[in-house]
């Protein structure tokens, strides 16, 4: 059938006409956009090729500069206005569309679709002057992957507003944003978005957003891939899925997608709700915000070894907020910081993480926390290895207390019942720690983490120090020692027994004066040998300590005093007491190569205890123990 010119319209469609050339609002109906679609009462309809002739201004008619407006009427037909460049705006609000809305590529000052019903709207390439208005109830029901709303490559200079809109597609994405710029804000408030497939439900990857992005208490859900995607988002003002935000995805690479992406301001998920039972809750990998994250009352679930919610590699100018947040994962991580980098505060007081994996539940692996890293009253949970690895972290502050890492007893501080290698801390570096006792950290360090590792140690030592506290640094390096003794690799069983007795002896060069202390009853061992020599007979008159030859009466008895210089003399060759030219044991006879050879073994004891009481007072093995 051909179609009719604006010379050959109706006398209704002629009062229509001129209504909109004279500026006046076009109120066509009251009804519902459900009633609309359900009458044929020509009443409440307008041909949708009308509105493109009257827009493209045929026939010598001028709209007034208020622009098409239109309400609560029936569209019959396609209205297409694929690459018009409009000269007035549009508003068909509370419209019910029998078919698509095509406006790709058009340019228009201003477009309203609030509170209208369609199938579907193509506005690929769009190019909006001022707002774009897609709420108050506004509905899309699409029925292919190419999406129930598509802004591919659109530019809204104005705000986009999809406050209260609903957008359902049972086959593929609800809202197509893939490069959309929009210099305003983004509002989508009560937003519902329901998609389906591995092309997501809401699709933002590359969109520019200059003002804020605002989805508080949006629905998004995919039963079949993720709920939203901004992989390269970059959005200059804040990025804010809050009060109420839930999205629900099913994909293993993530149900709420935004790796790579940038945000000048502040990323604000307080009380949000994200689910995927196959795979991560929220990525964040690379991502950049230029302000605080905010998680406070955030719950999310997710399920594999790539965690629940992802910030590897992510650089956040402001703090890092999980307060009373709620992470649970029963095959793998709860939460994935590695390289994570927070110029300000990280703060998760009242924090709960739940997870499953041999890698720990929260990881903050090589992380770097300008400020305080403050895990009061946390409660992480994991059955499967350690619960929190903070392997080569950096923090200023750190907030763990004893009740976080290791349960007990309030009446007994020291017991602890919680399973062993709870915790990753090689590496971790922290000026000072709060709301722990250095005993219950030394505590975990030798009890709850994997194996031996002497960083740990060496750094609660150098906190120990700076806050003025010599003597318990050297407990700690002591228990250091220890611990390598019992879980290192120290060699053979030679190499044991010598470490062994360096500790005994020596407390590991940190108890130079034991070393002193021994070397004293060594001297009165040795000289506790030359008096028995001295007394024991190996023949008539003759005894094992005797006159040498170089006195006038040889082999005669020594004097006690002779007796305990030959002691001396043979095991403390440091302190000689110049008796063995006259008074010496008879190495002939069997007792006095035993006497001998006792001394041997003083003197092998003398040495070590004197090199290990020098060391110590000058402070070679602390300055080498100490951390690089």
């Amino acid at each position: 059938m051909a179609s009719k010119s604006l010379s050959e319209v109706s006398a209704r469609e002629r009062a229509l006409v001129d209504a909109l050339t004279s500026g006046c609002v076009v109120e066509c109906s009251k009804l519902s956009t459900e009633q609309l679609g359900a009458t044929d009462n020509p009443r409440y309809t307008i041909r949708a090729e009308l509105l493109r002739e009257l827009v493209l201004g045929r026939s010598g008619e001028r709209l007034d500069p208020r622009g098409v407006r239109v309400h609560g009427a029936r569209i019959m037909g396609t209205l297409d206005l694929t690459h018009v460049p409009a000269a007035v705006g549009i508003e068909l609000r509370g419209c019910f569309f029998e078919r698509a809305v095509l406006l790709a590529s058009a340019h228009l000052p201003w477009l309203t679709l609030a509170s209208s019903h369609l199938s579907a709207l193509d506005c690929d390439g769009l190019h909006v002057d001022g707002d774009v208005l897609l709420g108050d109830g506004f509905t899309a029901t699409g029925q292919s992957d190419c999406g129930a709303v598509r802004l591919l490559g659109a530019h809204v200079r104005g705000q986009l507003n999809f406050n209260g809109a609903r957008l359902t597609n049972e086959t593929g994405p609800a809202l197509i944003g893939d490069g959309l710029r929009v210099d305003g804000d983004v509002f989508g408030g009560g937003f519902i978005a329901t998609g389906y497939g591995e092309l997501g439900a809401v699709r933002l990857p590359g969109a520019h957003i200059i003002g804020q992005l605002n989805l508080n208490g949006a629905e998004l859900a995919n039963q079949a891939g993720p709920a939203l995607i901004g992989d390269g988002l970059h959005v200059d003002g804040g990025l804010v899925l809050a009060e109420g935000f839930t999205a629900t995805g099913h994909y293993e690479r993530g149900a709420v997608r935004l790796p790579g992406a940038h945000i000048s301001g502040q990323l604000n998920l307080d009380g949000a709700a994200l689910i995927n039972p196959v795979g991560p809750a929220l990525i964040g990998d690379h991502l950049d915000v230029n302000g605080g994250v905010f998680l406070d009352g955030f719950t999310a679930t997710g399920y594999g070894e790539d965690g629940v919610v992802r910030l590897p590699d992510t650089h956040i100018t402001g703090q890092l907020n999980l307060d009373r947040a709620e992470l649970t994962n029963p095959t793998g991580p709860a939460f994935i910081g590695d390289h994570l980098r927070v110029d300000s505060d990280m703060f998760a007081e009242g924090f709960t993480a739940t997870g499953h994996s041999q890698d720990g539940t929260v990881r903050l692996a090589d992380a770097h926390i300008s400020g305080q890293l403050n895990l009061s009253h946390a409660k992480l949970t994991n059955p499967a290895g350690p619960v929190l690895d903070l392997e080569d972290t950096a923090t200023k502050h750190l907030f763990l207390p004893a009740q976080v890492i290791c349960p007990h007893d309030a009446a007994k501080r020291t017991s602890c019942t919680a399973p062993a290698h709870r915790l990753a801390l090689s590496g971790l570096a922290y000026t000072s720690l709060h709301a722990v006792d250095w005993r219950e950290w030394l505590h975990v360090i030798i009890h709850h983490t994997r194996d031996y590792r002497p960083q740990p140690y060496q750094q609660l030592a150098a906190a120990l120090r700076a806050s003025g506290h010599e003597s318990t640094a050297r407990e700690v390096l002591i228990a250091q020692q220890q611990d390598l003794y019992h879980r290192g690799d120290l060699g053979g069983p030679l190499i044991k027994s010598a470490h062994w007795l360096w500790g005994t002896l020596a407390g590991y060069g940190y108890r130079s004066s034991r070393a002193v202390l021994v070397l004293v009853l060594v001297l009165m061992i040795a000289a506790g040998l030359g008096v028995a020599a001295g007394h024991i007979p190996i023949g008539p008159g003759h005894y094992v300590t005797a006159h040498t030859s170089q006195t006038p009466d040889p082999n005669s008895p020594c004097s006690l005093v002779e007796q305990i210089g030959v002691g001396i003399d043979r095991s403390v060759p440091l302190a000689p007491a110049g008796i063995n030219n006259r008074c010496d044991f008879d190495t002939s006879s069997p007792l006095g190569q035993a006497f001998t050879a006792s001394t041997w073994i003083l003197q092998a004891l003398v040495w070590t205890l004197a090199a290990l009481a020098i060391a110590g007072y000058l402070g070679l093995i602390r300055k080498t123990s100490a951390p690089g």
